[in-house]
């Protein structure tokens, strides 16, 4: 069945992030930032296509991905600026993979035609989630660089626009496959289900992990999915510990951090605020483990959170870069249930991990006691 999707947001430094890692993490591709770190995701699968596209008059220079977002992170003098502008998109699963490359290159098409300089990846176009990345730039060409800042691009009507074209070109190819099969084609509508005037509540997104814990027996997660109005697959009532769904520490945090964004947004309204977190040395919001943990215990997964932790306080074979105390200090933490939520949630630099020309660049505290920054 053809579904709908389109997300739209932007990369900018206020929150942290990196236009380079993300341009090299959507490619599988290894680029260098200005700084001299280098961000290495050449080990990452699923990637099926990628291309830079420019619009008319921009310099063949820029179709070099190390080129363009360098030149982009040049053009941008202030500590807050917007770099790119990304779309995610899905891609349907009816589609072969060369129709749905097609569809992709499509879409990018019709934001090159309003003068962006396009990076598409399209990824897993043989799996169940086909879909495809376009990170786009927010100023116009001028020669091998760019010049000023286009505004109407940051309009709520040019995203309105761009959300009709996708689903047209959608239907389009939707239609073209169908009357190749002999069947009446599916469709698919950017609109919200109030404009389409179907009455019903719309669902909220669970990431995969959630479900994957509801399916085994985890009563947090079961309660979880079952607020939001969702089948639960066939329970597991001998569940096993949550450890070997993280393997290890980094993937972990990241774990805990993805629950309470869901956590957050369906039950604080979006306030991701109120979960915890500070600011670094240089700025930047970053979340501590105890954050996390707070937020865990305000959440009232408590009791899981303690069993989690307890399978990796004992040594540092199990979890490599985790000192031997802050299992059971953070798990004290998590039942204590922290009252003092306050402050922002941040956001891990994108990314597996920070390299020099040197080594691998770590943070000198405990990887799970703060976030890369």
């Amino acid at each position: 069945m053809a579904l709908y999707h389109l997300s739209a947001t932007t990369i900018s430094r206020s929150g942290g992030r990196s236009v380079i890692a993300a341009a090299a993490y959507r490619a599988g591709t290894r680029l260098i930032d200005p700084a001299g770190l280098a961000w290495d995701y050449t080990r990452k699968r699923g990637i099926d296509h990628s291309e830079v596209l420019l619009p008319e008059g921009a310099s063949p220079l820029l179709t070099d991905s190390q080129y363009l977002w360098t030149t982009v992170e040049e053009a941008e003098t202030r500590v807050n600026a917007r770099l790119a502008r990304e779309f995610n998109f899905a891609l349907p699963v009816e589609l072969n993979k060369p129709d749905q490359i097609g569809l992709a290159r499509a879409f990018a098409a019709r934001l090159v035609a309003e003068g962006m300089v396009v990076d598409l990846n399209c990824h897993h176009l043989t799996g169940k989630n086909p879909h495809a990345h376009i990170m786009a730039t927010t100023r116009l060409v001028a020669g091998s660089g760019f010049g000023a800042k286009e505004r109407r691009w940051d309009r709520k009507s040019s995203l309105l626009e761009w959300r009709k074209a996708l689903a047209d070109l959608t239907n389009e190819c939707l239609a073209n496959w169908a009357a190749g099969v002999h069947i009446s084609a599916p469709r698919v509508d950017h609109r919200s289900l109030a404009a389409q005037g179907i009455a019903r509540v719309p669902q909220q997104r669970i990431r995969p992990g959630i479900l994957s814990l509801a399916k085994r027996g985890f009563q947090w997660a079961v309660d979880f999915v079952r607020e939001r109005r969702l089948p639960i697959p066939t329970a597991n009532l001998n569940p096993a510990p949550i450890a070997p769904e993280v393997p290890h520490a980094k993937s972990a945090f990241q774990f805990l951090r993805n629950f309470l964004e869901d956590w957050a947004s369906a039950e604080m309204g979006g306030v991701h605020g109120r979960l915890g977190g500070g600011c670094g040395g240089d700025g930047r919001h970053t979340t501590t483990t105890e954050d996390l943990l707070r937020g865990i215990a305000l959440a009232g997964i408590g009791e899981n959170a303690g069993r989690w932790l307890a399978t990796r306080g004992g040594g540092k074979a199990q979890w490599p870069g985790v000192d031997h105390g802050l299992g059971g200090r953070a798990s004290q933490v998590a039942m204590a249930g922290g009252s003092n939520i306050a402050g922002s949630m941040g956001e891990n630099r994108e990314g597996n991990e920070a390299t020099s020309e040197h080594g691998p660049v770590r943070p000198a505290e405990p990887l799970l006691g703060r976030a890369y920054r």
